[in-house]
């Protein structure tokens, strides 16, 4: 069942029908559930604003409203569309474990707040300390080890504001909705006025499907808090978009209006609104209002390809022959040999020179003129709607055919320069599948030697050393968020769609979900052995740690290791090796055991003949992109299996496996 309404009235404007959708409005599922409705009282709870910043590319610091022209933008036809998924989950930690952080002593108090409802948890414990333990641990992304102190100190957590509202925001970490939003509903039981346990609940609903209960609750919420107007509306407005024609959605823009027209929430949701809606006329005129009076202006950017854009008479485009032909194989399900092997086409090489282009540090969005942005990923025919940019701060709202992109005012201009730069750079499964393999292609143009490549600050040490192994290019280093002009802009595609993060209703396939080519692997292979040479004798046993990791997670990662170094095997810290160091490891190894992570690309460094055991969860994702074209290459690892704690459809869930059904494959490994 759909929650009661949370308001006395509701907004009567008319919804706009699916016939006016923008393009590229994406669609969701749902999963109906049923749940309490917030009540219709207002709540007290925290006055305190999370004060958010906006920037302009190349600064941060914090915008000045300017005065909200909303009313002539709001009145009309609305409520039509659906907005993409822009919320991310990393705010989400950010905001409620700052908030409980406040609460028990962490950082600068919050002066307004009201007292807890409980301090005590049983006779002997003091709740407040036992909590700021609980925090700490959440500091360091170890949401299962709070969660087990936290039952194991207190015996009915439920009893108590501080450990079920914990318990709430910690499960919702760890991707265990339904857990979250029990404890969080127990939570606002004892403290109905807390503000973020119902922001909280409502994205819990949100992210199980239940749309319109987590609409009512963010209603809710915007009506008692309305200081918390402008998170509120980064959040909801989704909801509201995807779910035209429903009371929630009416009551939603009806409390948006109001607060628009009071000036509680920023020009720039309005904008959003607009952008949403598919109002582009509307929309640019407000941009160019707007722009007179705000230095953090936005840009609305048409979306397309770098191929499209050269056809255009902008730029020229050599086409590099046929597409190489991928071997997706899913790895085999334990004690089974046979593999499933789907043929996929990698993406159409070429290279490409863009005239007169900008880029942000940490964006692989290429700005021309003053409304394009060039995107092969985005602009991707089949899946292009499915990728989404929540990470890249360049961008303040997306939809499948356009952009809002934060103004983008260079301060610096080279001449020419070949693009190694963006989203992701800093991890090292997307340095070396997504970046570094561009390299076969932008060689091919005739005076890449001569032309420096531009790659991303702030990467580890070990991603420059990997390039320079590589290409022997001088490197134009450039800031995190600063725009760069270029003269002339040398690009490459990747090897096939690869997106950062994908919508969580998206219909991408496994085997389209980046994959890697024999190609790119053998390039990279090959010039690291012509670089450091080759191992003549390969000995050593290795077991790749994940221990520092906060993401994906063998959680008894310890007990393995203790029983394997009883096999000769030794743990291995990679992060803490040069990048010689790491390619001296794995030409050293005749056996490398390891949980599934990045660090397994580097096994091409090895010998062919190299035995490796994959440690992984039950579902093996994407990693038949890999698994195929190494073994095309001769390589032939071995998957195992364990439970996965949390979500099984999240790559990045922690999972557990028995070491005695480590020991025993590793055994018959050694037999063969």
């Amino acid at each position: 069942m759909s929650p009661s309404p949370c308001s006395e009235s509701f907004a009567t404007a008319g919804n706009a029908s699916a016939e006016n959708e923008p393009p590229g409005a994406h669609e969701t599922g749902t999963l109906p559930t049923s749940r309490h409705c917030p009540t219709n009282g207002r709540l007290p709870g925290y006055p305190q604003a999370v004060r958010k910043e906006r920037y302009r590319i190349g600064t941060r610091q914090p915008a000045l409203r300017p005065a909200c022209r909303t009313r002539s933008w709001l009145v009309g036809k609305c409520l039509g569309g659906r907005q993409r998924a822009l919320a991310e989950k990393d705010f989400l930690a950010m905001t409620i474990l700052g908030t409980l952080r406040r609460l028990v002593g962490f950082g600068q108090a919050d002066q307004s707040k009201p007292s807890l409802p409980e301090t005590a948890a049983s006779p002997g414990i003091d709740l407040g300390a036992e909590h700021r333990k609980w925090i700490a641990l959440g500091d360091e992304g170890r949401f299962f080890e709070a969660i087990n102190l936290c039952l194991a100190t207190v015996s009915d957590p439920d009893e108590h504001f501080l450990s079920s509202s914990f318990l709430g925001y910690a499960y919702f970490q760890t991707t265990k909705y339904d857990l979250a939003i029990k404890h969080l509903e127990i939570a606002l039981k004892k403290n109905p006025g807390d503000y973020y346990a119902a922001f909280f609940l409502a994205n819990g609903l949100k992210a199980v499907g239940s749309k319109q209960e987590s609409l009512a609750w963010f209603t809710a919420c915007f009506r008692n808090h309305p200081s918390h107007a402008e998170e509120i509306c980064d959040a909801a407005m989704q909801t509201a978009l995807e779910i035209p024609k429903t009371e929630e959605s009416t009551s939603f823009f009806k409390e948006f209006q109001a607060a628009a027209e009071a000036d509680l929430v920023s020009s720039r949701q309005v904008e959003k609104f607009l952008f949403f809606q598919g109002r582009d006329a509307e929309l640019l005129e407000k941009l160019n209002d707007d722009a007179n009076v705000d230095s953090t202006r936005v840009e609305f950017r048409r979306i397309r390809s770098v191929a499209d854009w050269a056809a255009s008479g902008h730029g020229l485009i050599r086409p590099l022959g046929a597409a190489e032909v991928i071997h997706f194989v899913t790895p085999p399900a334990n004690g089974q040999t046979a593999h499933q092997k789907v043929l996929v086409e990698a993406g159409e090489p070429y290279v490409a020179e863009i005239p007169d282009a900008s880029i942000v540090g940490g964006s692989s969005l290429i700005f021309v003129e003053r409304d394009v942005v060039l995107s092969d990923l985005l602009a991707d025919k089949r899946y292009g709607r499915y990728a989404s940019l929540q990470y890249d701060k360049s961008v303040a709202a997306q939809r499948r055919d356009a952009l809002l992109t934060r103004s983008v005012d260079a301060g610096e201009r080279i001449a020419e320069g070949i693009m190694l730069s963006g989203l992701a750079s800093e991890c090292y499964g997307h340095w070396f599948a997504e970046f570094l393999p561009r390299l076969v292609h932008l060689e091919q143009h005739p005076r890449f030697a001569e032309i420096p490549i531009i790659v991303d600050e702030a990467m580890p040490a070990s991603h420059y050393d990997f390039l320079r192994a590589l290409v022997a290019n001088p490197l134009h280093i450039v800031a995190r968020g600063a725009a760069l002009e270029v003269g002339t802009l040398i690009v490459a595609p990747t090897m096939t769609f690869f997106p950062v993060e994908l919508f969580a209703d998206h219909a991408v396939p496994a085997e389209h979900q980046a994959s890697w080519t024999v190609g790119a692997l053998r390039y990279i292979g090959d010039r690291i052995r012509a670089r450091f040479g080759e191992c003549a004798n390969a000995s050593g046993r290795i077991f790749l740690s994940r221990k520092n990791s906060t993401w994906r997670r063998l959680l008894n990662e310890q007990e393995i290791l203790d029983d394997l170094q009883l096999l000769g095997f030794r743990a291995v810290y990679l992060e803490e090796c040069s990048f010689e160091e790491q390619v001296r490891i794995f030409q050293g190894a005749e056996f490398v055991v390891a949980p599934n992570g990045s660090a397994l690309n580097s096994l091409v460094f090895a010998r062919p003949d190299v035995k490796a055991l994959i440690i992984g969860q039950r579902n093996h994702f994407n990693w038949g992109g890999w698994l195929g074209p190494m073994m095309d290459l001769g390589y032939s690892p071995v998957f195992l299996s364990g439970e996965p704690v949390g979500d099984e459809g999240n790559k990045h869930s922690d999972y557990e496996i028995p070491v005695a059904e480590v020991r025993q494959t590793i055994l018959k490994m050694l037999e063969r």
